[in-house]
């Protein structure tokens, strides 16, 4: 029996887990270190090949990571800030070359998407679009089983979009962290008195100031999501990232004003969904690409 480990390399953690025929056999999560720069995060994560390669015989790597990625190459070719000299990391040479072990890298949202599609709350669709909504907005778009790229491996960072004449992009109008932020400012506190958990606990105890805050992020939320079905033209929107846990407030609102943006004609036949898989969906979605190209 096959056994793979899969990683999920974020800003601030990487999750792991060794797992065999879609069962998890042992899970974890170690701190990142980014700030120390690219090479103490590939050191981290040998760290964890070497430990596990000869205890479980293991026959592959998957990589979800952050940053744009080449999957054709297993490497990543542009990182932010948060990560520094991680651009240009070639993972899936270090992971062959170094260990002799088949290897594939994508994209974190991708795989998130992936894993959405295949065992998660897309797994009914045949078009799909999946975004993420944390600290900024990732996108990911899965036609018919297979995640769509674009010519330079950058397609769906709506992330970077424009809606409103702001000069701010769609991730700087809908993250948590402007969440937080309108909040703070509509009550004239400290924004490092609020978070998202806080403002929904508000929320439901009918804080004027908090209703207004969230109505307005689905309002520009939906906004967003109305401009990419217009050219993707998805059959399901997955919605995932921390924030999206709330979603027995989030989706009547996210409806009511995609109902206003989107023509009927499109709106009437979308489905509307919150992701399944949660933390996990990055190393599941990494491990069945992994799967699938090794073994078809």
């Amino acid at each position: 029996m096959c056994k793979y480990l899969s990683f999920d390399i974020g800003g601030t953690a990487i999750k792991y887990a060794v797992l065999d025929d879609d069962n998890v056999i042992e899970s974890g999560s170690t701190d990142t270190q980014a700030h120390l720069g690219g090479e103490r995060v590939v050191a981290n994560v040998k760290a964890l090949i070497e430990k596990y390669k000869e205890e479980y015989s293991l026959n592959a790597v998957a990589i979800s990571t952050a940053g744009m990625v080449d999957c054709k190459k297993g490497e990543v070719f542009f990182a932010g800030e948060t990560m520094p000299g991680y651009s240009g990391t070639k993972w899936k040479s270090i992971v062959e070359k170094e260990y002799g072990l088949y290897c594939e890298v994508e994209n974190d949202v991708n795989c998130a998407a992936l894993a959405e599609f295949v065992s998660g709350s897309g797994k009914d669709s045949k078009k799909m679009l999946c975004l993420t909504i944390g600290t900024g907005i990732g996108g990911s778009f899965v036609s018919e089983g297979k995640v769509y790229h674009g010519a330079n491996y950058s397609s769906c960072e709506v992330g970077y979009m424009r809606i409103d004449d702001s000069g701010k992009n769609f991730q700087e109008i809908c993250s948590t962290k402007t969440l937080c932020k309108t909040v703070a400012d509509k009550k004239n506190e400290s924004v490092n008195k609020w978070n998202g958990y806080k403002i929904f606990e508000y929320y439901k105890l009918g804080d004027r100031e908090c209703i207004e805050a969230v109505e307005e992020l689905c309002k520009n939320l939906s906004i967003g999501i109305a401009n990419i079905c217009y050219v993707l033209d998805p059959d399901t929107v997955v919605l995932g990232g921390g924030i999206m846990e709330q979603k027995d407030i989030l989706k009547g609102l996210i409806l009511k004003f995609l109902s206003k943006y989107l023509k009927p004609v499109m709106y009437d036949k979308l489905n509307v969904k919150f992701a399944a898989h949660g933390n996990k969906a990055g190393l599941l979605g990494a491990y069945y690409i992994v799967k699938r190209l090794q073994f078809g």
